[in-house]
């Protein structure tokens, strides 16, 4: 995104390095004041609500959305934030900090936003879907997904599954989750939960339709102007599936087909 490049020549100097591992810090400090609070016989799910000033629920929703595994209990707050800090390490190394900086703050202005929008308006569920999937650990997952798709996670402690199955049964029940919700609030719920996700990786899905349209009308004209020529040649070494029925070809930005050994090289 030319909008990142350009505002990080400006701004980048007040990004916060090691935003990742700050986050998990007052994740855990505030599962420690949840937990005293309970040992006080107060109900932490109170706890939350009585850190609101008056009759705004800003703090809470920020709570919730950056601090969520702490609220949410002593199992779910030990793999919640161990996965948020593995996650999230690796998309700071993969962007660099200011990026991740940017991708935090923005699904935290969206989420904040929406919910303020939403409780002026109504008192619907979609409230609670929003509150438990706008968190920085559910845009932080996704696009954790979208980078690593192969990276396997144990589903029950058991079964070797990827990131990328897992990513998909969360989609899945929050469309299943908004389904007979009005048409407007669908629209909220999937801006809440997807927005700063869309703004950040569309360009990913723009240039990957382009390469398979690029690949498509390449194909198209070796076929059109041979009838007995080969599909896929490197621009290289002049390789074709001929040659080795197992050689995989990519097409590359400039146009050109290349074999895998020499699209590194290129």
């Amino acid at each position: 995104m030319d909008f990142i490049a350009t505002s990080e020549k400006k701004f980048g100097k007040f990004a916060i390095q090691g935003l990742t591992t700050k986050l998990v810090v007052i994740q855990v400090l505030f599962f420690l004041y949840i937990m005293l609070s309970v040992d006080r016989g107060v109900d932490y799910h109170k706890v939350i609500l009585d850190l609101n000033i008056g009759q705004s629920h800003i703090i809470s929703d920020i709570i919730f959305i950056v601090a969520t595994p702490a609220s949410s209990g002593f199992l779910w707050m030990f793999f919640g934030t161990y996965l948020f800090l593995m996650f999230g390490h690796a998309l700071e190394q993969t962007w660099g900090d200011y990026k991740f900086n940017l991708y935090i703050l923005t699904q935290i202005v969206i989420s904040l936003l929406l919910l303020i929008l939403l409780r002026s308006m109504t008192s619907s569920p979609i409230n609670q879907l929003i509150t438990m999937f706008s968190t920085i650990h559910f845009i932080v997952f996704l696009s954790f997904t979208t980078y690593f798709p192969k990276f396997e996670l144990l589903l029950f402690f058991i079964l070797p599954t990827p990131v990328r199955i897992i990513a998909y049964l969360y989609v899945g029940y929050i469309f299943v989750a908004i389904w007979e919700f009005p048409l407007f609030l669908k629209v909220i719920a999937l801006i809440a939960c997807f927005g700063s996700y869309l703004l950040f990786h569309m360009h990913l899905f723009i240039h990957k339709q382009k390469q398979k349209i690029r690949k498509a009308s390449y194909d198209k004209r070796a076929q059109n102007s041979n009838p007995h020529a080969t599909f896929h040649k490197c621009h290289v070494c002049g390789k074709t599936e001929e040659d080795d029925k197992d050689l995989e070809f990519r097409i590359c930005d400039d146009g050109e087909e290349y074999c895998l050994e020499h699209l590194k090289s290129n």
